[in-house]
């Protein structure tokens, strides 16, 4: 789920709402499982020599251990939601359970991998084709091993490259509402705006409504393989039949 904001038809009536209700919105935003937008760069070649994990360990018969990108710091989403870099480390340092799915369909028939291992990587932006100010952005990974058994077809399409976007599912805990304004009682969200605005990829977005959300802390949940999601940047780096290395910072 999300929470709307209405639309105006100009900033300065955006700005008075959002200033107006901006308790009620952070409150309604931290009490929802947020699922992120979609993205979609694709996979890279298949290699299928390769038949050990990234730990030395090696896979079983019909097991694919599969490394896609689950969001990328930086981008404002459809909602106007901006991740800050490192929003994530306090799920990845305090090893959280986190779960490997398809759809957002919270079930157990629905886990398609096993042993999910979050961790970070800095991307140069030209690697998704993306122009800005801003070189290079932090991307949130997840790694884990696709058994055949769990999904038969979910194995099937990583394997054969059909995978295209991913979204993680999380609690929002800790935001900040960035406004462009130069209104006294806008400071404090001036402020934010100031700080934050320099770390926005496409900044051409937030520009045209001179707000969006900072979200400073958050708490993976899950990343599922989607067929259309909101952060267009998610798909996959990496498989173990797919394992030609990226153009990188």
């Amino acid at each position: 789920m999300r929470v709307d904001i209405p639309e105006f038809k100009t900033k300065s009536e955006l700005h008075s709402y959002l200033r107006s209700n901006v308790d009620k919105l952070i409150k309604q935003k931290k009490s929802l499982p947020i699922k992120s937008d979609i993205f979609d760069w694709g996979c890279l070649p298949v290699d299928s020599k390769k038949t050990i994990k990234d730990d030395g360990v090696e896979m079983e018969m019909d097991e694919i251990e599969v490394n896609n990108i689950a969001n990328l710091s930086g981008w404002a989403d459809s909602y106007m939601d901006v991740c800050i870099k490192d929003c994530w480390n306090k799920t990845i340092k305090d090893k959280s359970i986190v779960y490997h799915l398809k759809n957002h369909d919270y079930s157990t028939d629905d886990i398609v991998g096993k042993d999910a291992e979050l961790y970070t990587k800095m991307f140069a932006l030209s690697y998704f084709g993306i122009q800005s100010d801003i070189e290079k952005a932090q991307a949130l990974m997840m790694r884990s091993i696709v058994p055949k058994e769990y999904d038969k077809k979910t194995y099937y399409l990583y394997r054969d490259n059909q995978i295209k976007q991913h979204s993680i599912g999380y609690w929002i805990i800790q935001m900040k509402l960035c406004i462009d304004s130069e209104l006294d009682e806008d400071s404090s969200y001036k402020a934010n705006w100031d700080k934050y605005y320099p770390m926005v990829i496409n900044k051409d977005k937030v520009d045209k409504y001179g707000y969006f959300w900072a979200l400073t802390e958050i708490r993976i949940l899950e990343n599922s393989c989607v067929l259309f999601g909101a952060n267009e940047h998610t798909g996959n780096y990496s498989t173990s039949e797919n394992n030609k290395a990226a153009a990188e910072a």
